[in-house]
C-alpha cells in the first residue's frame, strides 16, 4: 500500500482528498470546482502540486468554442512532486517536474518510437479531460520531466519553447537541411516570437509581422525584426516574395488569423507551415497556392523527447528573454482576470497563473 503524507494527514487507501480543478464553460465562464481525487498511486504514478500554469492561444480558441464542453484548463504547466508510487525511481518528493501537452500512454509503438505526442491511447492536457490548473495532479512516471534549479514562473515556457523547436526542426526537414533566405513569420505573439528565437538560434534571419502594432513593438523588445503588418502590405516589393512563411496567428477576439495573407507573401514553390490553430470553418487558399506549388504542412504539438531537448538547450534562452516575454503573473484568485487579459492581445506577452 502507498501512504500519501499531505499537510500532515496520512491518506490510505478507500480515503478522498477534496480538492479543486480551474475550468471554462460558455454557461459559466471561468470557474473554480471542487473535486475528488483518488490518492491510492498506481506503481509508476507520481502526485505532484502544479504551481504555474500560462494561458495560450490554443486555450483562447477553446474557450470560444467550447459550446456544452467544460474546459479544464492547464496545458503549460510547473509543479513540485508530493509523492510517488512504489515503483516510481527518477522522482522523489520535492522535485520540480513539467511535461509535455499531451500525456501518452507510454506503451505503444509510437511512444516506443519516440513520436509520443502521436499516441492515440493518451490523453491531451487542458481540453475536456484533465488540465494541471487543479491543486494536484497524477501523472505517469513517464510523462514527467524533471527541472532543475528553483521553481519558477518562466518554467511554463518550455512547453512553448518545445514547439517552437518543433517547427524550427519540420521547416528544416521540409527544405532539405537549408534556409536560404530570410523567414516570414506572420503573428509576433508569444508563439511567434518564440520561432523567430528558436530559429535565430540555428543562424536563419526572419522577420516577424503582425496587424496589432503593440505586438509588434513587443517582439522588437526582444530583439527581433518585427513590423506592423499594415506596413508591410504597403511594400510592393513584398508581395509574392517568400519562400518560407510560418503562420503563428491566432483567430481568437476577432482576429482573422494569417490565411488570407498567404497568397499575398508566398513566392513560387514556398514552403508553408501553419503552427496557428483554426476553426473548421476557416479555409486555406489551397487552390491558388497549388498553381504556385507551395508545399504546405501542419504543427500539432511536441513530443515528451523534444521538450527534454528543448529544456536540455535552450535554457539560456528562455533566462535572456524572460523578463519581456511574461507580461503578467496572476494569482489563483484572479484566474478570470488573467483570461480577460489574455484575450486582450495588446495588453500582454506571455500570461502566467500561479496556482498555489
Amino acid at each position: 500500500m502507498c501512504l500519501l503524507k499531505i499537510d500532515d494527514i496520512i491518506f490510505q487507501k478507500g480515503y478522498i482528498l477534496k480538492d479543486f480543478e480551474c475550468i471554462y464553460s460558455h454557461a459559466n465562464g471561468y470557474s473554480r470546482r471542487k473535486t475528488s481525487l483518488d490518492l491510492m498511486l498506481k506503481e509508476n504514478e507520481v502526485l505532484v502540486r502544479p504551481k504555474y500554469v500560462g494561458l495560450c492561444g490554443s486555450d483562447l480558441l477553446q474557450f470560444e468554442q467550447c459550446e456544452d464542453t467544460e474546459i479544464k484548463l492547464g496545458h503549460e504547466w510547473v509543479g513540485t512532486v508530493e509523492s510517488i508510487g512504489e515503483k516510481v525511481e527518477s522522482l522523489i518528493k520535492g522535485d520540480i517536474v513539467t511535461s509535455a501537452s499531451y500525456i501518452a500512454c507510454g506503451a505503444c509503438d509510437k511512444c516506443a518510437d519516440g513520436d509520443s505526442h502521436r499516441c492515440e491511447k493518451g490523453t491531451a492536457l487542458g481540453k475536456d479531460i484533465l488540465g494541471a490548473a487543479r491543486s494536484q495532479i497524477i501523472l505517469p512516471e513517464h510523462s514527467l520531466i524533471q527541472l532543475s534549479g528553483d521553481i519558477s514562473p518562466s518554467q511554463t515556457v518550455y512547453e512553448i519553447l518545445s514547439i517552437a523547436e518543433e517547427a524550427v526542426i519540420q521547416m528544416i526537414d521540409t527544405c532539405n537541411g537549408t534556409l536560404s533566405s530570410e523567414v516570414l513569420i506572420l503573428g509576433s505573439g508569444p508563439i511567434g516570437v518564440a520561432v523567430a528565437k528558436c530559429l535565430e538560434r540555428q543562424g536563419v534571419n526572419t522577420l516577424l509581422t503582425d496587424r496589432r502594432p503593440k505586438r509588434a513593438e513587443w517582439a522588437k523588445s526582444m530583439a527581433l525584426n518585427a513590423i506592423s503588418l499594415p506596413f508591410l502590405m504597403l511594400d510592393e516589393g513584398k508581395r509574392s516574395n517568400y519562400k518560407y512563411i510560418i503562420d503563428c496567428t491566432s483567430v481568437t477576439g476577432g482576429d482573422p488569423g494569417g490565411l488570407e495573407h498567404l497568397t499575398f507573401f508566398a513566392a513560387e514553390s514556398a514552403r508553408i507551415l501553419i503552427v496557428a490553430k483554426y476553426r473548421k470553418e476557416d479555409k486555406l487558399p489551397f487552390y491558388v497556392l497549388s498553381n504556385r506549388r507551395c508545399r504546405i504542412s501542419f504543427l500539432s504539438s511536441a513530443s515528451t523527447n523534444r521538450l527534454m531537448e528543448t529544456i536540455r538547450d535552450c535554457a539560456g534562452l528562455l533566462k535572456s528573454i524572460e523578463d519581456k516575454y511574461i507580461s503578467h503573473i496572476f494569482q489563483l484568485e484572479h484566474f478570470d482576470n488573467a483570461i480577460e487579459v489574455a484575450f486582450e492581445k495588446n495588453q500582454c506577452g506571455k500570461v502566467i497563473v500561479q496556482i498555489q
